[in-house]
This record gives C-alpha cells, structure tokens and sequence, in this order.
C-alpha cells in the first residue's frame, strides 16, 4: 500500500514539474475602456502583462512594445517602423506592465471599425514571448453601434416611407 502511495505522489509531483516548466512567462490580457463604442469613436486599448511568477520578469522589447490586432485583419504594428533600440521591461512578481493603444482618427482611416461586433487581441512584443508564442492575449470582443443621430433619421426615414 505505501509502494502505491509513493508512486501517485511521484506522479502527481512529476505531473507539478511539469505544469511549472510549462508555465507562461507572463500572462497576456487586453482591455478596451468599454464594451460598446460608437461609429467613429476611438477606442482605448490596455494590453496587459500580468507576471504570475514570485521573481521579477525582464523582456527584451523593441521600439513598439505592445500592439493590437482588430478582427484577426489589422495589425496596428505591422508595417511601423521605429528607432533600432533594445528596451528592457522588468515586471516585479505579481504586478503589471501596462501599455495603452488608441484606436484613433488615424488609424480608423487605416482601419474603419463597421457597426457590429469585433474581436480584440493584445500582443507584448518581447522576443522571449515571441519566441515561447505566447506573445498574444485571448480574444475579446466590443461592439460598434450607430451613433444616436443616425438611430433617428433612419427611424425618421422609415416613417415617412411608411405614410
């Protein structure tokens, strides 16, 4: 019976080893400053790194640390250039870096956000998460809705179409 007992808490130390030689260096999140935005408003980004491990955590970044990517289709660091500069963040253990991101006038030229529902991922572009590929945030998701003047002329539109 002891025999046993070793060998299932053998397995399930191993199995622990494991799980932490898996473990993410950082976890990867995105947040936009609300869920419902309307035509032509821009959009406030956080792509957030959260360092779940009890020593700090340096990443090797670039010039642009974080970016974001809308619908899986605009990339907003894709094509930037910057100065060639190796930039070091250190995350203490349990806190945050936080980068902030503006979907703005600019980039809304570059990528007009439709009415509808669009998908949301958050990147730290740091070698050490590019490398690992866990450089991305699980998707979320914000809607675009049509601005309140809009609403009324096609309500507007509709009655007089209607007499």
């Amino acid at each position: 019976m002891k025999k046993i007992m070793f060998s299932i808490i053998g397995v399930v130390v191993l199995f622990g080893l494991c799980s932490i030689a898996e473990a993410s260096i950082v976890d990867i999140s995105v947040e936009t400053d609300k869920p419902v935005y309307q035509l032509g408003e821009e959009v406030m980004i956080s792509v957030i790194a959260y360092n779940p491990n009890p020593e700090p955590v340096t990443l090797t970044c670039g010039f642009y640390q974080s970016s974001y990517i809308i619908d899986g289709v605009y990339d907003w660091a894709e094509g930037r250039s910057g100065p060639d500069l190796i930039i070091h963040v250190t995350i203490e253990p349990y806190d945050l870096a936080i980068w902030e991101h503006t979907h703005g006038f600019n980039e809304m030229l570059e990528y007009p956000l439709g009415i509808g529902s669009h998908s949301l991922v958050g990147e730290v572009l740091a070698a050490e998460l590019l490398d690992a590929g866990q450089s991305k945030s699980p998707p979320i998701e914000f809607q675009v809705v049509p601005e309140p003047a809009t609403i009324l002329l096609l309500g507007f539109g509709g009655l007089i179409l209607r007499s």
